[in-house]
């Protein structure tokens, strides 16, 4: 396995593993006693959702912007551990999840953008 297929199997366990926990954290009835759950379910889930089609499709600047994105779920994942001792299970998966995602992503966009620009070199100067 190269290092692109590392790094795009480690986004997608970070991307599936992030939009599972957010649901089943959301349907937890142990976990949300106060909030609705289709309101965390929007909430959290909307943020990685907009991002679905650019990583199927392998698109580097997609999985950049994921990135970004990730660190929004690991600071959520931080607050929660300090602040909700009974959520602590989850929100260690969410950062773990969220760390994943970071570095598949940031890798994979790396790496693919570098193939990319070489293959577009490699048809420039057989093209002369």
């Amino acid at each position: 396995m190269n290092k692109i297929e590392t790094a795009r199997t480690a986004t997608f366990i970070g991307y599936f593993g992030l939009l599972a926990l957010i649901a089943f954290w959301a349907i937890n009835p142990t976990t949300l006693k106060e909030s609705s759950t289709s309101f965390v379910l929007l909430l959290g889930g909307l943020p990685l959702l907009l991002g679905l089609y650019g990583i199927l499709k392998q698109k580097p600047y997609t999985h950049a912007w994921i990135c970004i994105i990730s660190l929004l779920y690991m600071i959520h994942g931080v607050v929660e551990v300090w602040s909700a001792p009974d959520n602590r299970i989850f929100a260690s998966l969410e950062i773990l999840l969220s760390a994943c995602l970071y570095l598949g992503a940031g890798f994979y966009a790396r790496y693919r953008s570098r193939e990319l620009k070489k293959l577009i070199e490699e048809n420039e100067t057989t093209a002369d």
